[in-house]
């Protein structure tokens, strides 16, 4: 996104959010399924924007935001559960992986002598494993419902960006002279 001049009239800033408001979010979910795998949920919402444009990663707004805006919290919050999302899963498949090898080398098939404690290291590794997998997903589910909630408060933020007010169903610039057009 381009971010607006700096200097515009009224006339343009009601122009601008007119051109740059959503008028359009969808939310597509689909679950691939493999064979031993389970079931993966993956979720894309994405914004129309009345010129046409197409946003699927709210990042791509920043240039129109305010700073500190409720937009921007959202779009950290994103961020903040996506890489947790990265650290928890890739924690959890080493630890699986670890876990199953250690206790499927817990045991000497020559002799069929068990040692308990590589056994016992293995089934620690896999519980941690599952149990950051869990958190993988959790975090997963925040990072949808974030990138939700961005788009959700992006119209406002806008709206603060360009300093329009709305009167009944009326878009005007705030401040303007016009009814209802006084500042927030």
């Amino acid at each position: 996104m381009t971010p607006p001049p700096a200097q515009l009239t009224p006339t343009q800033r009601v122009e601008w959010f007119n051109a740059l408001r959503p008028v359009e979010t969808t939310v597509e979910t689909s679950y691939t399924c493999g064979q031993g795998r389970g079931c993966f949920r993956t979720e894309d919402t994405w914004i129309r924007l009345a010129n046409g444009t197409a946003v699927h990663v709210p990042e791509d707004l920043r240039p129109l935001l305010p700073p500190n805006s409720e937009t921007e919290r959202h779009i950290a919050a994103r961020d903040r559960a996506s890489r947790n999302t990265t650290l928890f899963g890739l924690t959890g498949a080493v630890a699986l992986l670890g876990g199953f090898m250690y206790v499927s080398s817990a045991t000497d098939l020559d002799t069929g002598t068990t040692n308990t404690t590589d056994q016992n290291i293995g089934y620690g590794l896999i519980a941690g494993g599952l149990i950051a997998a869990i958190a993988a997903w959790h975090y997963q589910s925040v990072t949808f419902a974030e990138t939700r909630r961005a788009f959700g408060a992006y119209a406002d933020d806008l709206a603060t960006t360009f300093r329009i007010c709305t009167t009944g169903l009326q878009v005007v610039a705030c401040g303007d002279g016009a009814p209802g057009s006084a500042e927030p």
